[in-house]
């Protein structure tokens, strides 16, 4: 009886599906950036949409493929770092009262 590796089953299996997934993913991401205001995702008004989108940018399919294909997505994604009441990594601050 030949032996099967189980690592090439598993990625014989799960690179077609990955790659699907991220197709997937990715065209949403641009039904996404289609609706996309500016500054900020719904214009004017500063949401946690707007950090959600600084965190999820950096996920797949990584930050590369947004500054490339949805450039307004990405340029949300870097704008809550210049918000004074964020840290620059998109949590808030603590700030002591004199």
């Amino acid at each position: 009886m030949p032996t099967i590796r189980r690592a090439s089953c598993r990625s014989a299996a799960r690179d077609p599906f990955r790659a699907a997934t991220d197709a997937y993913a990715q065209r949403l991401w641009h039904q996404v950036e289609s609706e996309t205001g500016s500054p900020w995702f719904l214009g004017e008004r500063f949401s946690a949409l707007d950090i959600y989108i600084n965190v999820a940018t950096r996920w797949r399919p990584k930050r590369g493929w947004f500054e490339s294909e949805t450039p307004k997505l990405f340029a949300i994604a870097r704008r809550p770092m210049m918000v004074p009441e964020l840290d620059g990594r998109g949590r808030e601050t603590t700030h002591e009262t004199p």
